[in-house]
């Protein structure tokens, strides 16, 4: 388990290995609409050197009952998210209770942000102007990563002291000439103690909470690196004491990122650095051709900007103690961007205002498009082979669903309506041995697309639906 997903809250997550499955939950209620977004980033690389694999993320949606509800593997790229990246769009929600999300990558490593709305727009909404001049945005549910007590840059882990002189241990992979920090958050009966200790096993860093500086954490910084490889972190509860805890590490002056979520260009953002050792994560679209100013306004505290484009490179960093700015940028893609914010002194609180202006902007696309995606699917299918996509369908959608495969295989669709009635049926409608099958939907609920394969031998498959929004 991920751990919780909260609304509007973007977390940035790590598939260590190629045949992990996150899974995060959330609590919904029934009619309510949601959105989930699940986009790939390059840091580390999307693609897997050594097999060529790529990152390719996947997103399965079940409600209370345990009952898969809606599947998508390349949706967000229609959406103008990125490359291979999925999207449950505008989902309602059948029941009450907690729903579980679960995210996959596609057979390979990498990082990816994972994103859920709450009481999102209908599919046919346009999005209504932000009127408020300041926008604050509440704190994300922190992010849970484990690989065997190994700690990743700025990703958070969860533990716990459960007995009276019990030991718990991590690791760091380290370069040469890195200055870390390092902290340990507690909200409980805890009393930490955290030793960090070299490759010949020597103590280099010690700190207990009597010494800090803070209630409840223990902040590390700087841990100066002198030699690359595996640093341990060791953490024990003094005076026999017990309870949870978070640790985090990062390089330089800040250990986690904290997600802001989003925030519209023109729209000043306000907000405070309220813990020590925290790097402020914001996201916004743009478009290709755009150009913009970024300016943070600290009241005393020096300040630091990154800006990462939708495929994860950096664009641009500024420091100035008087004004952090970048200023007129040309973007060259289409997608959600991220500014990363964080304080040059790790320790500084203090508010600061994002002020974020076009100098230069392209026309604005049509909000309502004549169709729109709710679910793309491209994976290999093995000749004979049957599949059951579901998605969440409403009563008077007009859709479109198509199959198109590689030859040999000859895919035959199916739509099963809720009540598990067979209501459409497809082998050769999409011109050659594609299918394609448009409808009205009667009723809302849970829609199944069957996909038979025929044919001497498998091949890759691909089948979409989609929402007609023009007569």
């Amino acid at each position: 388990m991920k751990g919780d997903l909260s609304d509007d809250s973007v977390q940035e997550v790590l598939f260590s290995s190629d045949f992990e499955r996150h899974v995060f939950r959330f609590n919904g209620r029934a009619d309510e609409l949601i959105t989930i977004r699940m986009d790939g980033v390059a840091e580390p690389p999307l693609v897997d050197t050594t097999s060529g694999v790529f990152f390719d993320p996947l997103l399965a949606l079940y409600d209370p009952a345990g009952r898969l509800i809606a599947l998508d593997d390349d949706n967000g790229y229609s959406d103008g998210i990125g490359v291979n990246n999925a999207l449950l769009r505008a989902i309602r929600l059948p029941l009450d209770g907690e729903y579980i999300v679960q995210a996959s990558s596609g057979g390979t490593t990498g990082s990816y942000l994972i994103m859920l709305e709450q009481n999102a727009q209908p599919l046919y909404a346009t999005p209504q102007p932000t009127v408020t001049p300041i926008i604050r945005v509440e704190t994300s549910v922190p992010i849970v990563s484990s690989d065997g007590g190994r700690l990743f840059d700025h990703n958070i882990t969860t533990g716990q002291i459960e007995r009276a002189g019990e030991l718990d241990r991590f690791f760091i992979a380290a370069n040469v000439g890195e200055a870390l920090t390092i902290s340990v958050r507690v909200n409980s009966l805890l009393r930490p103690r955290v030793e960090v200790y070299d490759l010949d096993g020597q103590v280099i860093a010690l700190a207990n909470l009597g010494g800090s500086a803070y209630t409840n954490a223990i902040i590390l910084s700087p841990v100066f690196i002198d030699e690359a490889g595996s640093y341990g972190v060791y953490i024990t509860g003094e005076n026999d004491s017990v309870g949870a805890y978070t640790i985090s590490y990062g390089v330089g002056t800040t250990s986690e990122d904290r997600a802001r979520g989003d925030f519209v260009i023109g729209t000043p953002v306000a907000i405070a650095f309220d813990l020590p050792a925290i790097r402020d994560v914001w996201m916004f679209d743009a478009s290709a051709g755009d150009a913009i100013d970024i300016i943070v306004e600290p009241s005393d505290t020096l300040v630091l900007i990154e800006l990462f484009a939708p495929d994860g490179s950096r664009l641009a960093t500024s420091q100035n103690t008087a004004e952090p700015a970048v200023r007129d940028l040309f973007l060259s893609q289409s997608g959600r961007y991220r500014i990363r914010v964080s304080a040059i002194d790790g320790a500084a609180s203090g508010a600061y205002t994002i002020r974020t202006a076009y100098t230069s902007q392209q026309p604005t696309p049509t909000l309502v498009p004549s169709t729109i995606p709710i679910m793309t699917i491209d994976q290999p299918l093995l000749a004979g082979q049957s599949m059951l996509y579901p998605f969440v369908g409403q009563a008077g959608w007009r859709i479109i669903i198509t199959a198109d495969a590689e030859a040999p295989i000859d895919p035959v669709l199916a739509l099963i309506a809720p009540d598990e009635r067979v209501i459409a049926e497809s082998d050769d409608d999409g011109g050659g041995t594609n299918a394609r099958i448009t409808t009205v939907l009667p009723s809302d609920g849970v829609y199944q697309v069957s996909v038979n394969a025929y044919g001497s031998a498998g091949g890759r498959i691909l089948v979409t639906v989609v929402v007609e929004t023009e007569d």
